[in-house]
């Protein structure tokens, strides 16, 4: 119903080692919580759009496809740069409708792969949350919605 994407000139901006980066970072959040949801797979679609090399492309659809565990290095970013990537994982993160303790735990961490402080993960996780639930609201009130009749003013 909804999708949210990076804008393709921030991508364009970003080295390929930082393109590569983000796409295993989006592989590691998918199998954050060891399953794989359909509303995920928008998100894997968009990391291999973001690989030029076949292999890591391989290397990355295999993983998710067998749930293999994805090792994330850290990456030097510029800070504006790293909170936009960190807010996209918030929401690839946050895409099922719910944060697993696993998951929470792992996205903390990537805050530290991007070189953000602690407490600016927490920020982001708790604002994560809030459109979370957001999201579930307007859900519901999109179903509600079906009961209505017309009322043209």
């Amino acid at each position: 119903m909804f999708e949210v994407s990076l804008e393709s000139e921030f991508i364009s901006n970003l080295s390929q080692e930082s393109r590569s980066w983000l796409a295993r970072a989006i592989g590691v959040v998918i199998l954050g919580d060891g399953q794989v949801d359909n509303e995920e797979l928008i998100s894997l679609r968009a990391a291999i759009s973001f690989l030029e090399d076949e292999s890591e492309i391989v290397e990355l659809v295999t993983a998710v496809k067998s749930r293999s565990k994805l090792e994330l290095g850290r990456i030097d970013e510029r800070m504006d740069r790293a909170a936009t990537i960190y807010f996209y994982l918030a929401t690839v993160i946050t895409i099922n409708g719910r944060v697993t303790r696993e998951e929470a735990d792992l996205f903390k961490s990537i805050a530290g792969k991007l070189g953000l402080p602690p407490e600016y993960a927490r920020s982001v996780l708790q604002w994560a949350s809030d459109v979370m639930k957001l999201n579930k609201q307007r859900n519901q009130l999109i179903k509600a919605a079906k009961e209505l009749r017309p009322q043209y003013y």
